[in-house]
């Protein structure tokens, strides 16, 4: 880990952020769960019908009241090296929120709904965000997909997806082009219900040309379409012709912000008073 001009080890753990953390995150406790736990709960496993890890997450059905073998489970979690798990207070009970669900047992079936933690801010993009224009039409149906899926019962559904519109009206968005937006991405849904796309056939290359026109995105910009249109008039059957293109898109990117400019990466240290310098006790406390 590198912090200023000086770099550290890091010796228990592994450092925030670093790509490969949740890989080791995985392989550390799933070496955990076949060496420690399971072989130190062997004889009461029977009682659970139902076990799922995510990450650091686990979710399972226990069958039989929070007893001896309830506490050995704890115990086999919570006894080894640095892992602590925190175990609801109250033991087991018929619903638990599991990452973004709350899983209730309903008679013989599993039930789920959307949770959403308190703290969450709800920082969904503002109206006067210099986002391409089919930037929300995209949130918004990925959003209202993701509900339909996670919600077995249809009035969940319908109850999130209100949140959903009050929370971007309360952003600043207008509520006839909310409107419009869900209106369009209700219809795209319902409609793959109905007549669900096949599933893409990989047994075959993709061998149509295409041709990527890249341009950083700004809101005073000549449209797509009109691009579109220009291409088709001029050069279409050209390209055509020549590289057997028969695919023209336009490519957006992410124009440079303020918060780019201002919040680097890099850390800017004066001549002097670098870290190690700092570390050595070669500044002065007045400085």
């Amino acid at each position: 880990m590198k912090f200023g001009d000086s770099y550290f080890q890091q010796l228990v753990g592994t450092a925030m952020g670093t790509s490969c953390a949740v890989q080791f995150a995985n392989l550390y406790f799933g070496w955990h769960e076949k060496e420690v736990i399971f072989p130190a709960f062997r004889d009461a496993l029977r009682r659970i019908p139902f076990y799922r890890r995510f990450i650091d997450d686990v979710y399972l059905i226990w069958d039989g009241p929070c007893d001896n073998d309830w506490q050995s489970l704890e115990h086999a979690f919570n006894n080894y090296g640095i892992l602590k798990w925190d175990f609801p207070e109250e033991g087991s009970s018929r619903s638990v929120n599991f990452l973004d669900l709350t899983l209730t047992i309903k008679g013989n079936r599993i039930t789920t709904k959307t949770y959403q933690k308190p703290p969450n801010p709800y920082l969904y993009l503002p109206p006067h965000s210099a986002h391409a224009p089919g930037i929300m039409k995209g949130v918004i149906y990925g959003q209202l997909r993701t509900y339909y899926r996670q919600n077995t019962e249809y009035s969940d559904f319908v109850k999130i997806s209100r949140l959903f519109f009050k929370r971007l009206v309360s952003q600043g968005w207008d509520q006839a082009v909310l409107k419009n937006l869900f209106t369009t991405a209700f219809n795209k849904l319902n409609q793959q219900l109905e007549n669900p796309p096949p599933p893409p056939a990989n047994d075959q290359p993709d061998r149509v040309g295409r041709l990527f026109f890249h341009l950083t995105f700004h809101p005073n910009d000549m449209p797509r379409r009109e691009i579109r249109q220009i291409f088709t008039e001029t050069l279409e059957e050209v390209v055509r012709e020549a590289a057997d293109i028969e695919q023209f898109t336009v490519a957006y990117s992410k124009p440079t912000t303020i918060g780019s400019r201002i919040a680097k990466a890099t850390m800017f240290e004066v001549e002097g008073r670098e870290v190690s310098k700092y570390l050595a006790g070669e500044v002065p406390d007045d400085i």
